[in-house]
């Protein structure tokens, strides 16, 4: 889980060395008024993708298939675990 204030969108390619930086691609994006939703598939990850909302101006930024940096403040980053499937018996 991660919070609103927990990452930035940074326009370029991520800095060289920095850890908390990661290279992205804006994936499927649907415009819904005033607020956009959009994911963002990590490169890094063939699975990892972040799924937020944005309004504002960044809103005009959000274009499938878009390169993107995302920067995310590591302290604020909540993994959940994961809990085995319980299993039914017949």
């Amino acid at each position: 889980m991660l919070p609103g204030d927990g990452f930035e969108l940074v326009e370029g390619a991520p800095s060289p060395g920095r850890v908390e930086e990661f290279a992205a691609t804006i994936g499927d994006v649907r415009h819904l008024g005033e607020t956009t939703l959009a994911t963002r598939r990590l490169r890094a990850g063939p699975g990892a993708a972040l799924s937020v909302s944005v309004s504002g101006a960044d809103q005009r930024r959000m274009v499938a298939g878009a390169p993107i940096t995302v920067r995310l403040d590591l302290t604020k980053v909540h993994v959940m675990p994961r809990h085995a499937q319980s299993r039914v018996r017949h």
